[in-house]
C-alpha cells in the first residue's frame, strides 16, 4: 500500500498504525480513525444481531413448551405434580419452602416459613408484569399465559410449574431464598431476561430427561 493510499484511507488497516509502520515504528491501532471505528461498529452490530436472533429463538422455543407447562410438571413429566411435589419427594411434612424451594428442616440452618422467605409475596417485585404467585410472565407473546386477573393466589393454572423451571438451579439452597431473590429481582422485572432464563432452564431440564 502506497503512502498516498494510507493518507487517503485506502487501506484495510489503521491509518495511524500504517503511517507509523512506514516510518519503521510499531504501534497499536488508534481506535479513533474511520477504519478502527468501522471495525468496532461492525462487531457491535454483529453482536446485536446475534443477541436478537437468540432472543427470538428463546421466545419461539418457550412458546412451543407452553402446552407442557400448562398440562404437567415438565421436570417430572407428571400431570399430577404441581411443580413442587417432585421437589419434596419423600421428604415432606413442611421440610421445604414453597417460595424459594429451599430445604427448611429444623436444624438445617435454613428453617423459615413461606411468609418469612426472602422471596415472600410481599418482598417480590414483578412490576405488574409477572404473577407474584406462580411467576408466569404476562404478555401477548406468551400464548396461554392468562391475564393478571386470572392469576390469583391458589388459582394459577401453572401452580408451581413455572417457578420450578425458573428455580431449577436454586432448589435445595439453604440461604432462606437469598440467592434466588438476587437473581429473580432482575428476571421478574425484565421480560427479555425472564424469557432467557426460562428457555435456558427448560433446555437443561429436557436435556437431562433425554439422557
Amino acid at each position: 500500500m502506497s503512502l498516498e493510499g494510507i493518507i487517503n484511507g485506502e487501506t484495510n488497516q489503521c491509518i495511524m498504525s500504517g503511517l507509523h509502520s512506514r516510518m519503521g515504528v510499531d504501534t497499536q491501532d488508534c481506535n479513533i480513525g474511520q477504519h478502527c471505528k468501522s471495525g468496532v461498529h461492525y462487531q457491535l452490530a454483529a453482536a446485536s444481531r446475534l443477541n436478537q436472533k437468540k432472543r427470538h429463538q428463546d421466545k419461539v422455543f418457550l412458546q412451543s413448551c407452553m402446552a407442557d407447562l400448562i398440562n404437567q410438571c415438565v421436570a417430572s413429566n407428571n400431570i399430577d405434580c404441581n411443580g413442587f411435589k417432585c421437589v419434596e419427594g419423600n421428604v415432606q411434612n413442611g421440610n421445604w419452602c414453597r417460595r424459594c424451594m429451599g430445604f427448611t428442616r429444623i436444624g438445617s440452618g435454613n428453617y423459615h416459613r413461606n411468609n418469612e422467605c426472602r422471596l415472600s409475596v410481599t418482598n417480590t417485585k414483578t412490576e405488574g408484569k409477572r404473577c407474584p404467585y406462580c411467576f408466569m410472565a404476562i404478555g401477548n407473546d406468551i400464548p396461554g399465559c392468562g391475564s393478571l386477573n386470572e392469576h390469583q393466589q391458589g388459582k394459577c393454572i401453572f401452580k408451581d410449574g413455572v417457578k420450578r423451571v425458573l428455580w431449577d438451579r436454586y432448589i435445595g439452597r439453604t440461604d432462606k431464598g437469598a440467592s434466588a431473590k438476587l437473581k429473580m429481582d432482575t428476571v421478574l422485572q425484565n421480560h427479555e431476561l425472564w424469557f432467557e432464563l426460562m428457555a435456558t432452564n427448560l433446555r437443561k431440564i429436557y436435556d437431562e430427561k433425554n439422557k
